[in-house]
């Protein structure tokens, strides 16, 4: 009743709610669902939103058709009852805002919620009940004594700030417009001034029963669905189903017709900017009640009698007799007024006004009216001034009329209540049908969903994508066999994978998560990065990189000024007191920190497929294998990355030129800058200072011209972009240097994904191409990603609907999770990705669901660690120490052939007795040992390198 919360304990079906002291009738056991449509229902229906409250309450009714307290929320929604304190007793009392002809006792909601409410409950209900039957009748006492009206203008006086709205100044003008026109209109503002907020409702419920037609006005949306505003045109709307001669009027301004209430659908609207609007809608009243006048078969002559003396009366009287016989009412009145100007209690001048008032066109025509004419003033003159006879005839036409009408309402009620009966058991009907079809409706789609997953599920299996097959499977496993097919990707998943874990950052500090969200390395980290395939990861404390193992183990302890990634020979470049070095898996340093500069640009810095590494020293630059020996000794002024043509970019005295392996000059170093060559063979140069960028092969010939003023290598798609001189912006060319004009100026292209789609730019919107460089996704994003395995690509869609918010397209373009992230990440190969929403990251599934819910502080994606990786470290950490091993024998015995050869050499020079001392006896050997000793240095020293 007050909006309070209330504490109840298990079984308790009635309360006492401690902040307004009422006893409160609670809803039975019921599930979590339910509990939240009730307390919704409750907060609507409390503001007085009593439509959107009963279409809940029937929610609740739809799950449960046993909740007494879902049928009473609707009995309490359509008399628009709220409980408001009573200034005596300081207790909730209720007040009624939607009075009805209807009895509240005799209504089937209310029967049902007798029929299924406990006894505790029952008693409430029923006293509730009572004194809500109490209010009615009430209301409807005093609606019969109000004015009846032709007209009802709704629509919202003021503003969220007490202003007075632009309605309220249009529903002025138009009611004192139709007021002119003759219309007894009721308009708030002026109807209800003067009188208590508790007398409104009867006022109102007289008007919206008599009025036969209303103007529903608003220049704004939230207008119309204002709870009072509401509440008025859709009792009306009900009225008008069951007397269809009413009509209901939309009006509006500065707003769409489409934004009008969807239950206006059926309606003709009206533009309240359209010249003439008003003289429109006057017509169309008019219409509308002449429409329903009766028309009269029998036409009875009015005798006119009078005792004046003034014997122009008689003429005046005839001739406004005559107007109402035509059905002139206006000028009939006008007659009659000149007749009581000439004698004021002329009983017959005031019969010919109320015949005009009611609109009949003779006496007796008075027993044919609507409503019972004796609260009419022109009556009660006509009682005061007539004769016995007119007013007796009067009377019995009153007394007909009463009569008759209670005939009437009984008859119409009983007709309503067998219509409502065949209609309640046709809508059961059609309610238990319709239930049926939409539940093989839902199972149909759910099965299409089901199945959808499923064949997606089988196809990642085929591919060996466990991780996502898994995550597709899990939420279906009842469904087909995806539950064997589950339980054998598990199985696989625990053969194949160690561990699976993902950064994450809470309260400053990073750690690694699992699959459900769990830290299993606590968050310690300053920075942490995503475990690289050989298990290992970077991480940075205080300041200091280092290298954890994937069960949050130190292998290497922070120490670093810098880390780089491991190569595929397990070394990684790292950075302290300004030189740098290389370390292996194990975490010991494999080549000392010993070169000043190690270059980083995309594989720089890496060891390549050769075996080589870049480095600079003593400010040049050379190459060094994975023991740290210089392979081509450090003369250039820069190397660049060997290409799969075996050659690599050098500078040497200010002029480029390329190497090989041995670092001997293949192609002369006689350009002013050079590039690395690209998969399709061709390297970009520039001959002179400026504006002369060409493309040479690898025997260093032109095969395009330089003639470009700015050009780029050939990137993996296949195209170079270049600009030529004055070209405000550039275009891109083949390997043969024709121009790709497949969109032209504006439009730049990225590399292709796995599936053969790559991102493409046109001027300010993201699309994708195919292989052709057609565009198969149409320029439309303002953001856009690669496409991960399971075809899915972040996109930002264009548009202020989306408000800046990331989703997932597939191949088609279309949005498959909708935009409704503030930042995402490509999906790892588990089958989730990292999303955040609402300032905080979690992970979500490949239908958009977050399986790990929003809580961290920022995130990254999953790393899986496979066993087969960890096989390779430890055979690739065994390699390496072999490697150094057998190269520390190898020093070994090159120095003790060294000595050997000094040995034998000794022997044969006059200083032997120098080396061994007096006395000493020298074996002689063949003098043919000394040329094997030095052959043999030779080998081992070549075996080094």
């Amino acid at each position: 009743m007050c909006g309070g919360s209330l504490e109840v304990s298990e079984g308790i079906t009635v309360a006492e709610c401690e902040y307004c002291g009422t006893n409160q009738t609670v809803p039975k056991a019921m599930d979590e669902n339910l509990q939240n449509l009730y307390n919704r229902a409750n907060a609507l229906r409390i503001k007085c939103e009593f439509d959107k409250a009963e279409k809940l309450y029937e929610k609740i009714i739809q799950a449960d058709s046993t909740q007494p307290e879902a049928y009473w929320g609707i009995i309490l929604c359509k008399y628009g009852i709220e409980y408001v304190d009573d200034p005596t007793t300081f207790k909730k009392i209720p007040t009624c805002h939607r009075a009805s002809y209807d009895s509240v006792i005799a209504d089937d909601d209310y029967k049902s919620a007798i029929n299924n409410a406990d006894i505790s409950q029952r008693g409430l209900y029923e006293e509730q009940a009572k004194e809500i039957e109490r209010i009615q009748k009430e209301i409807l006492t005093l609606a019969q004594k109000e004015e009846t009206y032709d007209v009802f203008i709704c629509y919202k006086e003021t503003d969220n700030e007490g202003k007075r709205t632009q309605d309220s100044v249009i529903a002025n003008d138009i009611y004192y417009q139709l007021t002119n026109e003759g219309f007894k209109v009721f308009y708030a503002a002026i109807t209800l001034e003067g009188k208590l907020g508790s007398a409104y409702e009867p006022i109102i419920f007289a008007a919206l029963n008599s009025a036969k037609v209303m103007l529903s006005i608003g220049t704004k949306p939230e207008y119309f669905n204002a709870v009072w505003v509401k509440n008025e045109w859709s009792r009306f709307l009900k009225i008008i189903q069951k007397d269809r001669s009413k009509l209901l009027i939309p009006c509006y301004r500065d707003m769409d017709a489409y934004e009008l209430p969807e239950e206006f659908a059926h309606l003709q609207a009206q533009d309240m900017a359209k010249i003439g609007f008003i003289n429109d809608i006057v017509r169309g009243i008019k219409k509308v009640i002449e429409k329903d006048e009766p028309k009269q078969n029998v036409v009875k002559e009015t005798v006119i009698t009078t005792t004046a003396s003034n014997t122009n009366i008689a003429p005046l009287l005839k001739r406004s007799f005559m107007f109402l016989e035509d059905g002139e009412w206006d000028s009939a009145v006008e007659y009659c007024e000149k007749v009581l100007d000439l004698d004021p209690e002329c009983a017959e001048a005031y019969l010919g006004k109320l015949m005009a008032s009611q609109k009949v066109k003779n006496q007796v025509s008075l027993k044919d009216c609507a409503k019972p004419f004796d609260i009419n003033a022109n009556y009660k003159k006509i009682v005061c001034f007539a004769n016995d006879e007119l007013k007796n005839e009067l009377a019995s036409y009153i007394e007909y009329i009463k009569t008759r009408n209670e005939e009437e309402r009984i008859a119409r009620a009983k007709k309503l209540e067998k219509e409502r009966i065949a209609r309640a058991k046709k809508l059961e009907k059609e309610r238990i049908a319709r239930e049926k079809e939409l539940e093989n409706e839902r199972l149909e789609r759910e099965n299409e969903r089901l199945d959808k997953s499923y064949n997606r599920a089988v196809e990642l299996l085929n591919k060996g994508s466990l991780l996502s097959s898994i995550q597709l499977l899990e939420p279906i496993k009842g469904h087909k066999d995806s539950k064997t097919l589950l339980e054998n990707a598990i199985c696989r998943k625990k053969e194949l994978i160690i561990t699976i874990l993902a950064p994450a950052e809470q309260n400053g500090k990073w750690g690694y998560i699992n699959e459900v969200g769990e830290f299993v390395i606590k968050p310690q980290f300053d920075k942490a990065d995503r475990f690289f395939e050989n298990g290992l990861a970077r991480v940075m404390q205080n300041g200091k990189y280092g290298y954890i193992n994937e069960i949050g183990e130190f292998v290497t302890q922070p120490q670093f000024d810098e880390a780089e990634n491991f190569s595929k020979n397990g070394l990684a470049r790292v950075k302290r007191n300004d030189k740098c070095g290389y370390i292996n898996e194990t975490g010991e340093i494999a080549i000392q920190l010993r070169f000043d500069y190690v270059p980083w640009c995309h594989n720089y810095g890496d060891f390549s497929e050769n075996g080589f590494a870049r480095v600079m020293q003593y400010g040049k630059h050379g190459c060094i294998n994975e023991i740290g020996d210089f392979v081509i000794q450090p003369k250039f002024e820069w190397i660049g990355a060997f290409s799969e043509n075996g050659l690599a970019n050098v500078e040497q005295n200010g002029k480029w030129g390329y190497i090989n392996k041995i670092g001997e000059f293949v192609i002369q170093p006689k350009f002013d800058r050079a590039s690395s060559f690209s998969q399709n063979g061709l390297a970009c140069v520039r001959v002179g200072e400026y504006d002369n960028y060409g493309y040479i092969n690898k025997t260093g010939e032109f095969v395009i011209e330089p003639k470009f003023e700015y050009a780029e290598g050939f990137s993996k798609n296949g195209l170079a972009y270049v600009r030529e001189e004055y070209e405000r912006s550039g275009k891109f060319i083949n390997e043969t240097g024709k121009a790709f004009e497949q969109y032209g100026e504006g439009s730049y292209y990225y590399d292709f994904s796995e599936n053969g789609l790559a991102r493409a730019r046109h001027y300010s919107y993201w699309g994708y191409v195919n292989k052709k460089f057609e565009f198969v996704i149409k320029p439309q994003f303002s953001e856009a990603g690669d496409f991960s395995k399971n075809g899915l690509a972040a996109a930002k869609q264009n548009g202020a609907k989306q408000n800046g918010k990331y989703g997932y397209i597939n191949e088609a373009g279309e949005f498959v999770i909708q935009p409704k992230f503030e930042s995402v990440e490509k999906f790892s190969e588990n089958g989730l990705a990292a999303a955040k929403q609402n300032g905080k990251w979690g992970y979500i599934n490949e239908i958009g669901e977050f399986v790990i819910q929003p809580q961290f502080d920022c995130a990254s994606n999953f790393s899986c660690f496979f066993r087969k990786n960890l096989d390779d470290r430890n055979m690739r950490c065994q390699l390496l120490k072999q490697k150094i091993e057998k190269r520390r024998l190898t020093i070994v015995r090159i120095s003790e052939v060294e000595k050997a050869l000094a040995v034998q050499k000794a022997i044969y020079t006059e200083n032997a007795y120098k080396f061994f001392g007096e006395g000493a006896k020298l074996k002689k050997a063949a003098k043919a040992e000394i040329p094997k000793l030095e052959a043999e240095i030779a080998n081992l020293k070549r075996s080094l390198k």
